[in-house]
């Protein structure tokens, strides 16, 4: 019976998500954006985030938990960037390109 609770939980986990706040500079500082990750405990997430300037990126990401990860956002001015994160527990930073800029990155 034991064993029965554990197989129907693992569904269950899969589909979990955990939503943490984003939040990001430009190397140059002259742009920042805040939003949200929801990362699933089968090493996929979405992300999205908000200009200052009012430009809105979506995107994806895979990682491993306390380990690296990486995405790829599409912008709403036509832009598309990729990222590199590391995890620590429910938080992490990276960084990343955005067209021809480079940024960095926080969450959790």
């Amino acid at each position: 019976m034991r064993r029965l609770a554990i197989v129907a939980l693992v569904p269950c986990l899969a589909g979990f998500g955990l939503t943490v706040p984003v939040e990001g500079v430009s190397e140059t500082g002259d742009e920042t954006f805040v939003g949200t990750a929801t990362g699933h405990w089968n090493g996929e997430g979405t992300v999205a985030v908000v200009s200052d300037r009012g430009i809105r990126c979506s995107g994806s990401f895979s990682f491993v938990l306390e380990g690296p990860g990486n995405g790829t956002v599409d912008c709403s001015n036509g832009q598309t960037g990729t990222f590199a994160f590391r995890l620590h527990g429910f938080s992490g930073h990276g960084e990343g390109v955005l067209g021809r800029r480079r940024f960095r990155l926080r969450f959790g």
